[in-house]
């Protein structure tokens, strides 16, 4: 188990097993449940100290955004994401729980959980 940080910058780092034969880390949240990150979008990993934390956390904070490894949306969620920071535009899309993705309003773009910087409900 390794503690990963990922791109887009500003994201909080998680927990997973990194696969090196398919180049995956993989996050085992809940019974039956994992979140799979390649590794192109991973930049740094280094041993895991402790417990990797109760998953899913609580929306906290001052702000409405929220990190889609952390605090994911439910499934079918009509959300607002960013792709980076505050350097993007919002992008109105909903949560597909089952393919890992968020697919984006009127299009049929779907961008996987570890290319979003934060969403927010819609």
């Amino acid at each position: 188990m390794v503690r990963l940080r990922r791109h887009p910058e500003h994201t909080p780092p998680y927990f997973g097993a990194f696969d090196i034969p398919t180049g995956i880390a993989t996050s085992q949240v809940d019974i039956g449940y994992a979140l799979l990150t390649p590794w192109q979008a991973l930049t740094h990993w280094t041993v895991l100290q402790g417990s990797p934390g109760a998953w899913p956390q609580p929306h906290t904070g001052s702000t409405p955004w929220r990190d889609p490894f952390w605090t994911p949306p439910t499934d079918g969620q009509s959300v607002w994401l960013r792709r980076h920071d505050t350097d993007t535009a919002s992008v109105m899309a909903s949560y597909r729980h089952a393919q890992q993705t968020y697919a984006i309003h009127d299009t049929p773009w779907q961008l996987p959980w570890y290319c979003v910087w934060k969403w927010k409900p819609r």
